[in-house]
């Protein structure tokens, strides 16, 4: 929790700094150097390998493969790795793909005014999938704090009544949710249906306190 607090200070130093534009969610040209987690380190490359300390960005602690910072959750067993079979190759966490301006064409860069419920609207949220790097959906969260079984993953056919995963949100807040409670988002608390999917029990959870089409 503590770790998603620090990442939610340096997206506040972003808006603050950038007009209260949302800092885009993956990388434009294909370039590591601007993924969210290196532009808010101040890291021009992934860098993870180093225990350089960068200059610049808005006060994320990077860390790294033999200095985790705070993109590295200590409740998940996997580290952080190069290598994707034996960890995280960058963080164990990961942005709202819908909020932070997925690839679309033209490429669009949202603003604070398409907030309409900062308490809701998710930025960055535990990742439950190595290969991953953005939340897609109610499955792509790690469920793995107060949980006692073996998996963090959410799954219909399995019960994840104990296991939380944990979020920041754009007013600075974290806290955590249940895989059952983001199945309890009704369609009506999403502020324009005109999102990718439509509003269902298996996006909403990304799709509250925004509005997608702005």
């Amino acid at each position: 929790m503590s770790n998603l607090k620090s990442i939610g200070l340096a997206y506040q130093n972003y808006f603050s700094a950038n007009n209260d534009h949302i800092l885009r969610g993956d990388a434009t040209g294909n370039t590591t150097g601007n993924l969210w987690f290196n532009q808010l380190s101040g890291r021009t490359d992934a860098g993870i390998s180093t225990t350089e300390t960068p200059e610049g960005g808005y006060g994320l602690d990077y860390g790294g493969y033999s200095r985790p910072g705070v993109l590295a959750c200590p409740s998940e067993a996997k580290p952080l790795h190069e290598d994707k079979t034996v960890g995280f190759k960058y963080t164990h966490y990961a942005p709202n793909w819908f909020l932070t301006a997925p690839k679309e064409s033209p490429a669009r860069i949202r603003t604070l005014n398409a907030i309409t419920d900062a308490s809701e609207a998710l930025l960055v949220g535990d990742l439950y999938s190595p290969q991953g790097s953005v939340l897609q959906n109610n499955r792509n969260f790690a469920y793995r704090h107060g949980a006692n079984e073996d998996y963090s993953r959410a799954q219909d056919d399995v019960p994840t009544s104990k296991g939380r995963a944990n979020s920041v949100y754009v007013d600075g807040h974290a806290s955590g949710m249940t895989y059952e409670y983001t199945r309890s988002i009704t369609n009506d608390k999403v502020p324009n249906s005109a999102v990718p999917y439509g509003p269902s029990v298996t996006y909403n959870v990304l799709y509250i306190g925004y509005d997608y089409t702005k």
